[in-house]
């Protein structure tokens, strides 16, 4: 299967320059260093490796918050560093984040509609009436009541703002949506629930998912194929049961054994 989101040679270096005329410049950091990576539909590709090792800068370069130092980012095989004004929001709304807190990711002074209908009106996808009858279908999908819309983040416990943030990202009907530690911050039952409706929307719409955790759990139940970062670096790549049930290089199985160790 042809990939749908592709990171060719991906590199990010952080600092270097100096901060100010009179000050010393800012130790360089390579955060990401050479990275090939694809998403297919209909497929979930995880992401793992220790804090600190580069796989929330994967995330970030491949939603376009930041800018990669050296590499390309392919959509549908084209670079989207040359794509035009109405491709790039035409990119914006079939690649979705949800991210690790969603107490920080949903703005309190929004009501619930209007967060779930922000990525339909930054790409002028809908009119005002289908923005808001888009929101109250995707809570009613993600297990919330469509009047909810009217409510605001505050009322909801954290389990139900993440349901809200994954409403917000299927809004725009992506085709590919990132999840960076989307359950991280939640109690077992909770990420149970919330990882069984993920992987029912994937079933239902076809869409692929990029999942980065450290939660060896979470990547057995979730995932097809897997890439194991180590210092930026992919260490090793291949199938979820193959990796996890044989992990070949040393970095891998230092993370697995001490992980095996926690659960």
């Amino acid at each position: 299967m042809s990939a749908l989101l592709s990171a060719r040679n991906l590199s990010k270096t952080f600092g270097g320059a100096s901060p100010s005329m009179l000050g010393p410049a800012a130790p360089v950091v390579q955060a990401l260093s050479q990275v090939d990576l694809d998403v297919e539909r209909g497929r979930t590709r995880g992401v793992i490796g220790p804090s600190g090792c580069g796989k929330t800068t994967l995330a970030r370069l491949l939603l376009r918050l930041d800018q990669a130092t050296e590499g390309e980012i392919l959509f549908e095989g084209e670079n989207v560093a040359g794509l035009g004004a109405s491709q790039r929001k035409d990119f914006r709304r079939r690649i979705q984040p949800v991210f690790q807190n969603p107490y920080a990711s949903l703005d309190p002074r929004m009501s619930i509609g209007a967060i779930i209908a922000e990525p339909l009106l930054s790409t002028g996808a809908a009119t005002a009436s289908e923005r808001r009858e888009r929101a109250r279908a995707a809570l009613g999908r993600v297990g919330l009541s469509p009047d909810d819309a009217k409510r605001f983040p505050a009322e909801f416990s954290g389990g139900q703002r993440q349901r809200i943030a994954i409403a917000r990202a299927i809004t725009s009907r992506p085709d590919i949506i990132i999840l960076d530690e989307p359950v991280s911050s939640q109690d077992i039952s909770v990420r149970a629930a919330i990882l069984n409706l993920l992987k029912d929307l994937q079933e239902e719409t076809g869409m692929g998912f990029l999942l980065i955790t450290h939660d060896l759990s979470t990547l057995r139940f979730m995932c097809d194929d897997v890439a194991v970062m180590a210092e930026g670096r992919i260490v090793e790549r291949g199938r979820a049961a193959e990796v996890c049930g044989a992990p070949q290089h040393a970095a891998t199985q230092a993370l697995f054994a001490s992980a095996l160790v926690l659960e």
